[in-house]
């Protein structure tokens, strides 16, 4: 046996394994490297290779290690979701990208040592320091962090499991770590005396589930929509987007976020003359199906605002339409736009991240038996969510300085944006209305051209002139079925974007009423006593004063009076806190409304693919007839 065959018999025997064997590689080099797991060393078994000068047969059997697995664990784009490329432009933004760093970002994952050890390990083979990030790899060790913190085994067979559904690591901490340079925090110097009953690294989960710290940074505008307010550089709290919305938890949200299918059953139920319409519904990610009523929706609704007054409900349609009070017939055409509108709402209800969550939405879109017998069965008790909540280890913390002069801004320019909103909902609305009307019109202009065809064959004689005019009636024909195809195109654009762009931009509109109602429920609701209960406080605590200085007065009266300022002060407490809640929410709400403007962007995009493609294939339509009447004659020799 050669020497060459001779290692690769000591390398099977030898007890480097393969990675879903869960055995570690030991490093040789230094005598505490053999605890380390194996990254930018070599094995003992490679420095006796290298020692031996057989770097061909290195390459070898890295080979044989490396390469039957390589291609069942390495995810390509189009394998993983979103956030995972949104992790890598993140992470690699200001980092240079080498497995050096990649290294860091497994180890600052949370998980066990003997899972860091092992993800290592089967990742990092053969890896040297300086190497160029791979893409693939990069997905693929993301995806075995986030199957680790799920509790599962973090191996090769997992990974082809989760292949079609990859789970989001949390990954927070490190974004926050790495993507935060030096300068972007402000010194400690500029944070008051009043701040010091704040800890370093005091967190506050917003009800939504995103996490922000108050860590001082340089103050970020976050300018999108009806919003536009420039910070200035006191607003220290700086409530900057990856702070506010946890990023990865956010794109995840939106790329997992349920679609409600709806649509008018063909069947309506009451008696005979006070029949309603049903509206079916399907959940895609619960699989569920439903019959509801409008009034199920509107019981809904008016449950939503009742427990949750300061966040933007969504809008609901009108059950029907009233001029000077005299109600109009209920057409088709109206109970279309009412099903679309009621669409709008519910689709609205599941992306939101704190009603897609609610016990009664839940109940809406899963309980199969008639909901209004449900909702009689259970005993409901709905109130405020802020209601006898009190919230002590949040009041030290700071709310920006100008925030009662953005929402004052706010609410200057938002019934402008939702004027210009509904115009814009109008004039498409308008131009689809004339587009379906263009395609009738083509329709009976095909019409006439067979009418005119068929009329026609007595007045042309064959052969008198030239026998070639005996094509027209054919040609005629054949113009009027490429106007019958223009007509379908024609329809079948309307169609499509009237669903798509119309209801994208009604419902804009809709996010934009919702924003306005909750403004005004926040100055009906959001209503406090505290200036009058510090007076009384103010007062009661002179009046103590002056007891103490008399000590031979009785002392019941001393002690009614500390109770009644130990009152008062709860009673500030409860409501200092209530108000700090409800601030928290009103921004906690905007800021989500300002990220989910960014649908903006598919719809026009959206809506240019359709019109380029209905274009495309008028144009093709319009060439093909060209070609075909060549031989209607049209003019004589």
């Amino acid at each position: 046996m050669d020497k060459l065959s001779k290692k690769c018999v000591l390398y099977e025997m030898s007890p480097l394994e393969s990675p879903e064997s869960g055995c570690f590689i030991k490093v040789a080099g230094t005598k505490d490297s053999n605890n380390e797991p194996y990254l930018f060393g070599r094995t003992m078994f490679e420095n006796e290779i290298i020692e031996d000068d057989a770097p061909l047969l290195l390459s070898f059997l890295k080979k044989c290690f490396t390469g039957q697995c390589e291609q069942e664990y390495l995810l390509d784009e189009i394998d993983v979701p979103f956030v995972y490329q949104k992790m890598f432009t993140l992470l690699f933004k200001n980092e240079k990208g080498t497995y050096c760093f990649l290294r860091k970002i497994v180890e600052l994952s949370g998980l066990p040592d003997y899972e860091i050890k092992h993800i290592i390990n089967m990742m990092f083979f053969g890896i040297t320091e300086d190497m160029p990030i791979c893409k693939c790899r990069f997905y693929s060790i993301i995806a075995l962090i986030g199957i680790a913190q799920n509790g599962e085994c973090a191996s090769v067979e997992e990974l082809k499991k989760y292949k079609n559904n990859l789970p989001i690591p949390k990954l927070q901490d490190i974004i926050d770590k790495y993507l935060i340079s030096p300068d972007d925090k402000i010194s400690d110097a500029n944070v008051s005396s009043s701040d010091s009953v704040m800890s370093s690294k005091q967190t506050i989960m917003f009800e939504s589930g995103f996490e922000r710290t108050n860590d001082t940074q340089k103050p970020v505008s976050l300018n999108s929509g009806f919003i536009d307010y420039n910070v200035n550089e006191n607003y220290f709290e700086s409530f900057s987007s990856h702070r506010i919305f946890n990023i990865m938890d956010l794109a995840h949200f939106f790329s997992s976020a349920d679609r409600i299918t709806i649509y008018i059953a063909t069947k309506k139920e009451g008696s005979f003359l006070f029949k309603h319409d049903n509206y079916v519904l399907f959940s895609v990610i619960r699989g569920s199906r439903v019959i509801r009523r409008y009034s199920d929706f509107l019981w809904l609704q008016e449950c939503l605002i009742k427990k949750y007054p300061f966040r933007q409900v969504p809008l609901m349609p009108p059950k029907c339409f009233s001029v000077n009070g005299h109600y109009l017939s209920r057409d088709s055409a109206f109970l279309k736009r009412r099903y679309k509108g009621l669409s709008r709402f519910i689709n609205a209800v599941v992306r939101h991240p704190i009603f897609r969550d609610d016990p009664l939405v839940i109940a809406f879109l899963t309980v199969s038996t008639e909901f209004s017998l449900w909702r009689k069965q259970t005993v409901l008790s709905i109130h405020d969510e802020f209601q006898d909540k009190i919230m002590i280890e949040d009041l030290g913390l700071m709310f920006p300085s100008n925030f009662d002069e953005i929402i004052m801004n706010i609410k200057k320019t938002i019934d402008f944006q939702i004027y210009n909103y509904t115009k814009l909902c109008l004039i498409m609305d308008r131009l689809l209305k004339y587009q379906e009307k263009s395609a009738e019109d083509m329709m009976l202009f095909a019409f006439c051209l067979n009418v005119l065809a068929d009329g026609t064959k007595p007045v042309l004689i064959d052969g008198i002139i030239n026998d070639s005019f005996s094509y027209i009636n054919k040609g005629t024909f054949v113009v009027s079925k490429h106007f019958l195809t223009a007509q379908e195109f024609l329809e079948e654009e309307a169609k499509v974007l009237s669903e798509g762009i119309l209801e994208d931009l009604k419902s804009q509109r809709d996010n934009l009423i919702a924003i306005k109602n909750m403004f005004d429920r926040k100055d009906k609701l959001d209503i406090n006593n505290i200036p009058f209960l510090e007076k009384r406080i103010n007062s009661n605590v002179n009046k103590l004063a002056d007891l103490n200085t008399r000590s031979h007065l009785n002392s019941l009266s001393r002690d009614e009076i500390e109770q009644s300022i130990m009152k008062d002060k709860k009673l500030i407490l409860s409501q200092q806190s209530r108000c700090f809640s409800i601030n928290k929410c009103i921004l906690n709400e905007l800021v989500y409304f300002q990220i989910s403007q960014a649908h903006i962007g598919k719809l026009y995009k959206d809506y240019v693919q359709e019109r380029i493609k209905y274009t495309e294939l008028l144009a093709e339509n319009w060439r093909s007839m060209e070609i075909q009447i060549t031989s209607i004659p049209f003019g004589f020799v």
